[in-house]
């Protein structure tokens, strides 16, 4: 941020129905290798009472509570040190238990609620920074930030798949299971100049690049718990623009003037008319 030495803060904001902000919070954030003090990852407690959250590279898993706006206790805090070398936390997902799907790097790592590590799924590679679940609980997708490789993981075999890409391999920036259950949304910049949101369906291979006539990197993206919008940030000369768009056409619902700065995690409330 102009005239200070952080990139971004890490506040949580919150807006009302009608996207017009109510309130912003400060959070605790742990120091990473790369100096990035900010909120990288969020997800929302299947309860909507809370998020989880982590900082770049960090070695905690952060919980703040959304209903009173306050910091909860670390469910997780790990030593640091050479033995955790590539084993930071990189990606967060719930199941709908209440189970924490925490990527680090080459392996999901299942957290129980008390922050205990139940099991873990050794994955083909290290660079995995990206995860979401899918609502039947059987699936995540995750995605390798080096290779540009985004993959299908059964949870309950641990076998991988990797997302057919046309053209080999393309960056991407983060994805979700659609919530009626066809499809999945991502970031890429397959066969682009930037990075687009994109929706495909693997039950008929077809595709579609929601923001394609968005000249801009998408950085992240959300969608409402029944489905019906999508939430997501660009990339404009440095500064985050925040649009919403219904999933029916993409058509983009008007929204009030935000303050100008730097969204690092997105999140709708549970009956989908607030973001965080």
């Amino acid at each position: 941020l102009p005239g200070t030495n952080f990139v971004g803060y890490g506040r949580f904001a919150k807006f009302d129905a009608n996207m017009r902000p109510v309130a912003e919070y400060d959070a605790e954030t742990a120091a990473s290798m790369t100096g990035f003090h900010g909120v990288t990852h969020t997800v929302m407690h299947p309860d909507g009472k809370s998020i989880a959250y982590i900082t770049d590279l960090g070695m905690k898993v952060h919980r703040f509570d959304v209903v009173n706006g306050k910091c909860l206790p670390d469910l997780v805090t790990y030593p640091g040190g050479p033995e955790y070398t590539r084993k930071w936390t990189t990606g967060v997902a719930y199941r709908q238990d209440g189970t924490l799907l925490l990527l680090r790097g080459s392996f999901i790592d299942f957290i129980s609620p008390e922050g205990k590590s139940l099991r873990t799924i050794e994955l083909d590679e290290y660079g995995y920074a990206m995860i979401t679940a899918s609502r039947d609980d059987r699936h995540v997708f995750t995605t390798n930030i080096f290779t540009g490789v985004m993959s299908k993981v059964d949870l309950e075999t641990g076998k991988l798949t990797m997302f057919p890409v046309d053209g080999g391999q393309a960056a991407f920036g983060g994805f979700q299971f659609a919530r009626n259950g066809k499809g999945v949304y991502f970031i890429s910049d397959e066969n682009a100049e930037f990075l687009h949101l994109r929706h495909h369906d693997p039950a008929t291979g077809r595709g579609s690049v929601i923001t394609k006539d968005i000249p801009w990197d998408v950085s992240s993206f959300t969608q409402s718990r029944d489905g019906k919008r999508l939430a997501f940030i660009t990339n404009e000369d440095g500064r985050s623009v925040l649009r919403v768009v219904d999933t029916d056409a993409y058509r983009p619902l008007a929204l009030p003037q935000l303050p100008v700065g730097v969204v690092g995690g997105l999140e709708f409330s549970p009956d989908g008319k607030r973001l965080a």
